[in-house]
């Protein structure tokens, strides 16, 4: 029954030949190295669902016999078959949907995403809670995100459109007025009068 469990839990991931290998040349090096890490960490999560899932099951098992215990009422379970009763691994779709949604995963937020689940995972009580819960984590971070790239272009925009607005140095100083209105004059073309009472103008 172990070796029927563990082969069930697979990745749904198609496998292709040489395709984690070492790149050629130093060519495609991150695209590698980032699929590299997004297989990684969707086997860990993959793992820590069905991890998850099994407690859950366990948990309501428990509280299913102790209301057994307490209501005086028999036990049919056992009447059951064991396929049925069995613990069922993640199935394929079920995998397809983890992968897929690791996939919206940008590597700096691993460790948020895995913290948050992690958080309110523990307080599920169900198989279908485990997968909503990492469903919404991931859901809310990738918003998260959107809103603030969304506000950072916003800005960037902003700050571009005063930036053209503002007039340039030469027209700022085509514009700037003479600290004094007054006609400059030079000695050359100042009369007698202009230069004994300069208050009465040229004559």
């Amino acid at each position: 029954m172990a070796w029927f469990e563990s082969r069930l839990l697979r990745s749904a991931r198609p496998f292709v030949p040489g395709g984690g290998g070492p790149c050629r040349d130093g060519v495609g090096g991150s695209a590698v190295d980032d699929q590299a890490m997004v297989q990684m960490m969707c086997d860990l999560v993959l793992g820590e669902i069905q991890a998850e899932i099994s407690k859950a099951e366990k948990e309501t098992e428990r509280r299913r016999q102790e209301e057994l215990r307490l209501t005086n009422r028999p036990d049919y379970s056992w009447l059951v078959d064991w396929r049925l009763r069995a613990k069922r691994p993640l199935g394929f779709r079920e995998s397809s949907e983890v992968e897929l949604l690791c996939a919206k995963v940008r590597p700096e937020e691993w460790r948020r995403l895995l913290k948050e689940w992690r958080t309110r995972v523990r307080f599920v009580e169900s198989r279908d809670e485990v997968l909503d819960t990492f469903r919404t984590v991931v859901d809310e971070l990738a918003t998260e995100r959107m809103r603030r790239e969304c506000l950072v272009e916003s800005v960037d925009e902003h700050l571009e459109e005063n930036q053209s607005k503002l007039p340039t140095m030469a027209q700022t100083k085509q514009k700037q007025r003479p600290k004094s209105a007054r006609t400059r004059h030079y000695p050359a073309q100042l009369s007698v009068f202009a230069l004994t009472l300069p208050d009465e103008g040229n004559v």
